[in-house]
């Protein structure tokens, strides 16, 4: 029932979500929809009630706001922080990774494009 919380406040913020496999990022579902649309209330509530320990991922780009940068090492972090300040206007997330330097910068960004 949380992560049917987390998910449903996730939405209710524009953000494009999907279940993922918990402790993993595998998708429980086919997800190229939601690169181009949010779910509706009664997906996220399908979705978390059948899979009620599911993780919750976000489709990052214009569906949702977001973009991210990865950054890979300490020298690059650094990189990242003399360009944007010492504070940037962002949350900072640990990849996952036990490695110094493995993060992740989420940033709103009202519009883009974006490249793979």
């Amino acid at each position: 029932m949380l992560m049917q919380i987390h998910a449903l406040h996730l939405l209710a913020n524009r953000r494009s979500i999907f279940p993922i496999q918990p402790l993993s990022k595998r998708p429980l579902i086919s997800w190229k929809e939601f690169q181009d649309r949010l779910p509706d209330r009664e997906e996220v509530i399908e979705w978390y009630t059948r899979w009620p320990d599911a993780g919750i991922a976000v489709a990052l780009g214009p569906v949702s706001g977001i973009v991210v940068v990865d950054v890979d090492s300490v020298a690059a972090e650094q990189v990242l922080i003399d360009l944007l300040g010492d504070r940037p206007q962002t949350r900072k997330a640990y990849s996952g990774s036990l490695q110094p330097g493995k993060v992740h910068y989420y940033f709103r960004d009202p519009e883009f494009e974006t490249t793979a």
